[in-house]
């Protein structure tokens, strides 16, 4: 006999909410439903959806202040091989005991492959070339200012990424407990809806659920589509397919595949992107949802062909 199972995938879990929520709107007064209205459904889902959304941006926001520290690792490097060259016209090619007030690492004349050790060198430099102004290149940008202003821009570049990682893993925290918070309201609806219907009733359908009855094998996921993303990869939606916990992606490259062939990993969500294509190549797909109970009947195939 067939299952409620609570989904884990977000797509999934939205995607369903969504469809009790339509089905609650129409019909929580006729069947009796007191617990789990369309309302409170609602403001869990949208909590979820901000804290998603929230996250996004949090995470959108640590990769641009990354970018910046790197962009600024690339400043201190450039300056650091530029202070290196004169360095070593002022105190010998190789390393030696004149070397040691720059604060070069490792008893070695190059820039240092570590990040970390760019950016304390930077800082140790502003002090050296402020005690030996004779060293400095103003021609080329190597003074103790100019390695003063890069030490205080790291340190600026470096707090501005840490803060935004705190604010990243604060809003993953957040988008966590409202996704549990979505999974226990919709056990709770199904625990509910069961108190109220029958397991052969079909108004179990009405918010994208299974009769209990119904055999255990999943209905077929629905309205396939692909929309290419660039040179040589494609993206796949799909519909939730009652009763499917995971789905298999089918394909088949003309004049390279005989046959469709699965395209592996199986997912749980309902979209996938298919990367590494050839220009050109024209590829089929369908897809079918599955679970443990076995397969459903296969989408319609889709074509495209690779930009």
């Amino acid at each position: 006999m067939a299952s409620n199972p609570t989904p884990d995938n977000p797509d999934v879990i939205v995607s369903l909410m969504e469809d009790m929520i339509d089905g609650l709107e129409d019909h929580e007064t006729s069947i009796g439903i007191k617990q789990n209205t369309a309302a409170v459904m609602q403001a869990v889902l949208s909590t979820f959806v901000s804290a998603e959304d929230a996250a996004a941006a949090a995470k959108k926001t640590r990769g641009l202040k990354a970018s910046a520290l790197s962009a600024k690792d690339g400043e201190v490097t450039v300056f650091l091989t530029n202070a290196a060259k004169i360095l070593r016209i002022a105190l010998g090619e190789k390393w030696n005991i004149n070397w040691e007030p720059t604060h070069f690492p490792d008893n070695k004349t190059q820039v240092p492959g570590s990040q970390t050790k760019r950016f304390t060198l930077v800082g140790k430099l502003a002090t050296y070339f402020t005690h030996h102004p004779s060293h400095q290149a103003p021609n080329q940008g190597v003074t103790a200012a100019a390695a003063a202003a890069l030490d205080s821009q790291v340190s600026a570049c470096r707090e501005e990424l840490h803060e935004a990682g705190s604010a990243q893993d604060a809003t993953l925290a957040a988008r966590d407990t409202a996704l549990a918070a979505c999974r226990k309201r919709i056990r709770s609806f199904i625990v509910e809806l069961g108190t109220l219907l029958g397991p052969d009733d079909s108004r179990w359908e009405l918010f994208g659920l299974s009769k209990p009855s119904d055999p255990d094998t999943p209905l077929p996921a629905s309205a396939l589509t692909v929309e290419t993303k660039g040179p040589g990869s494609v993206l796949y939606k799909w519909k939730r397919a009652r009763r499917g916990t995971y789905y298999r992606l089918m394909i088949k490259i003309i004049g390279v595949d005989a046959e469709f062939r699965h395209h592996k990993p199986n997912t749980e969500g309902l979209s996938y992107l298919l990367e590494d294509l050839t220009p050109g190549q024209t590829i089929e797909a369908f897809i079918i949802a599955a679970n443990e109970a076995g397969e459903a009947d296969p989408t319609e195939t889709v074509s495209a062909v690779m930009g």
